[in-house]
């Protein structure tokens, strides 16, 4: 994947729209491509609505960057990263009323690295939403290691319950969605694996 324009400081809807932009997709057809709307991408554009993981991904391929573009302040070619605690960058999951409850919040385990085939994230999901959140589908394969507090998994149609110490699984490209359960907000470390293809 190539690396998009350097954009230290931007937001990530900035750095989206920077990239889209510099590349000449329209806003139709980056929203063909990744299966939204062109309503969606221009909330995320203006930082209306922060898009999950998942959809990150999805927005990285279309625009072949790496999902790290995201995140990083600069393009990187090391090959050793240490990410410490206190430099992570947390990523609030906000969205538009219209879209439902807040899910969760996530960080870059390993933003500086730019051309990688994994992406380590450590999330805190909200508890006790009661709607269903929109299920995801995205390319790519995804681990999930709960590291505090319960988290309930729909993949599919089906419901898996998972507490501390328990671990998932699973090709993203079928319908999934996280909620957290109990109650204390769930940590998980959560790997996806992404492919150049």
């Amino acid at each position: 994947m190539s690396q998009g324009p350097v954009t230290g400081g931007l937001s990530i809807g900035e750095k989206l729209k920077v990239l889209r932009t510099s590349r000449g997709t329209s806003l139709d057809e980056l929203a063909r491509q990744v299966d939204l709307t062109p309503a969606v991408i221009s909330q995320i554009e203006r930082d209306v609505t922060t898009p999950p993981v998942g959809t990150l991904v999805k927005l990285a391929h279309a625009l072949q960057v790496n999902v790290s573009y995201f995140f990083d302040e600069k393009p990187s070619e090391i090959k050793v990263e240490v990410v410490r605690a206190n430099e992570r960058k947390r990523i609030r999951r906000s969205l538009s009323h219209r879209q439902g409850a807040l899910s969760y919040a996530y960080e870059s385990l390993a933003f500086r690295k730019s051309d990688k085939k994994m992406e380590p994230f450590l999330i805190e999901l909200d508890i006790d939403i009661d709607e269903d959140l929109p299920a995801l589908e995205h390319e790519g394969e995804e681990f999930l290691f709960v590291l505090e507090g319960e988290v309930e998994a729909k993949i599919d149609d089906k419901i898996i319950l998972l507490k501390q110490g328990d671990s998932l699984y699973f090709e993203s490209q079928v319908p999934h969605a996280l909620k957290g359960r109990g109650h204390t907000k769930p940590k998980a470390l959560v790997v996806l694996y992404t492919s150049d293809a």
